[in-house]
């Protein structure tokens, strides 16, 4: 631009605001921009600031600035190291800058609704933070140059972006990536399963392709992750590829998704503890359980096959490893040692309180938003500890499978029972709604005992009471707590 030209277009958006700069459209004298944002000065009047010399400046905050159309060149503020630009919803470009600040940490453009106009490459060595989410116009994600060992968070949550490139595996630093509600994506390179530091993958709700590249081995990873995949829409065959690159992971949520089939290749997660199923009503077969799987729930699955269900509550799966278990439907164990009704259990046992698990069939509760489970072990009217969870919606009945030795601290109670001395245990449990002006409903129909190692104390458990003509509230014994001691004398 000829200087006579830039002198006159100067003056004339002077005159909008001749004695406070704050009133004009743009700002690019220094000493004007500075006295704006000291004096606070500015009104919903500027549309540009011309920071080419501040050097001194750390952080730019211009959160929530609707008149904000543009972040112009940032080459001349080199020690800026965190730009917040969030929640402008006029803002359409970035400038190419950004991308190669060198001391830039964080990036946060969050609910830029029309921002469209994104550095294409990125060379920041110093990135920790980059907040894209909400920012619904933006198409695409830019290539990362270099090797970016800082850069630890990203977040694309509902933006527009079409494809993730191959060059994100140089974001080695990489720990947290959200692609949830990302409707455009539709390929996403399986190297981010290769990232050294990568524990939390969120994507979702969109039907998409892991693409592996030519030549590209399986991940191999040393660390574990947790990866969701809530309310995706499964391209035919998309589980069993992708799950052989995720030998890993730790936790791993399918729910609400349209997932049919849990195939037989999850069994090569063996360091996956917790599988979340819930809500996918089109599941009707699992081909396998996770070797080492402590919690799974499939909560509203009601397309499950017996074949499945039956597989849930096999015993081999149970007594081996402390397990919480969900499923639909009315699925007694029959490896259970006693089963009842009602709720609440009763067992006598001597000298050490046994390593039990429970089952408890209950539900539906349509008419409740939520429920509460409640869970309360005492031995001889004594409360020792008690757990309680909430759930959703049950839109049948469920079958709970809890191993007490999770739910619960028993051992730390350290409780010592007078050898030879039969002790009275009770197991009660209720669900509980809250739904203000409605009445409770029992959900509690069926319950059931499962005592470990039962062959070694069976002559210390019984299910019927010993002590026929003595009442509950008369069977008190002695009871010994590390770092406190009480006697509670048998009454007469």
């Amino acid at each position: 631009m000829h200087h006579l030209i830039q002198d006159m277009g100067q003056k004339i958006v002077k005159q909008e605001s001749p004695l406070e700069p704050g009133g004009r459209s743009r700002l690019w004298n220094d000493e004007e921009i500075i006295h704006v944002l000291e004096e606070n000065t500015g009104t919903d009047k500027i549309q540009f600031m011309a920071l080419k010399k501040f050097e001194q400046l750390e952080v730019i905050n211009f959160r929530s600035c609707e008149f904000l159309k543009q972040v112009s060149d940032l080459s001349g503020v080199p020690n800026l190291t965190k730009l917040y630009i969030d929640f402008c919803k006029n803002l359409i470009r970035i400038h190419d800058s950004i991308g190669f600040h060198d001391k830039l940490k964080v990036i946060s453009a969050e609910s830029c609704v029309n921002l469209r106009i994104f550095p294409r490459f990125i060379k920041s060595k110093s990135l920790e933070v980059l907040n894209l989410k909400y920012c619904s116009s933006l198409r695409y994600f830019p290539e990362i140059l270099e090797n970016m060992k800082y850069l630890s968070y990203i977040n694309l949550g509902k933006t527009a972006i079409e494809e993730l490139p191959c060059s994100i595996h140089n974001a080695t630093g990489l720990s947290y990536l959200d692609l949830l509600f990302c409707k455009a994506l539709k390929k996403v390179p399986t190297c981010i399963l290769k990232l050294p530091k990568l524990e939390t993958l969120c994507v979702g709700k969109k039907r998409f392709q892991f693409n592996k590249e030519r030549g590209e081995q399986d991940q191999v990873r040393s660390t574990e992750i947790l990866i969701s995949l809530r309310w995706c829409n499964f391209l035919d065959g998309f589980l069993p590829t992708f799950l052989g690159c995720l030998s890993n992971v730790r936790v791993l949520e399918l729910r609400d998704s349209n997932l049919t089939l849990l195939p037989e290749s999850i069994q090569v997660c063996q360091f996956l503890s917790y599988l979340n199923l819930d809500n996918c009503k089109q599941l009707r077969e699992i081909r396998g359980i996770p070797p080492n799987i402590k919690v799974l729930s499939a909560i509203n699955c009601t397309s499950l096959t017996p074949s499945a269900l039956n597989l849930l509550v096999d015993q081999n799966i149970h007594s081996s490893q402390h397990t919480d278990f969900i499923l639909p439907g009315t699925r007694i164990p029959k490896w259970f040692d006693h089963y009842g009704k009602g709720e609440s259990l009763s067992f006598w046992f001597r000298n050490k309180f046994p390593d039990i698990a429970l089952f408890v069939v209950g539900g539906p509760n349509k008419m409740f938003s939520k429920i509460m489970f409640e869970c309360n072990v005492s031995v001889n009217g004594n409360v020792l500890d008690y757990w309680f969870q909430s759930y959703p919606i049950l839109e049948m009945k469920h079958t709970f499978l809890y191993d007490l030795r999770c739910q619960l601290h028993l051992d730390e109670q350290r409780m010592v029972y007078p050898e030879d001395e039969w002790n009275h245990a009770e197991i009660s449990y209720i669900f509980k709604t809250y739904e203000v002006g409605r009445r409770k409903k029992p959900l509690v129909q069926q319950t059931g005992i499962y005592i470990f190692d039962r062959a070694g104390n069976q002559r210390d458990i019984l299910f019927t009471n010993p002590n026929p003509k003595q009442s509950k509230r008369q069977h008190k014994w002695k009871y010994q707590f590390l770092g406190l001691k009480r006697c509670m004398l048998p009454q007469n």
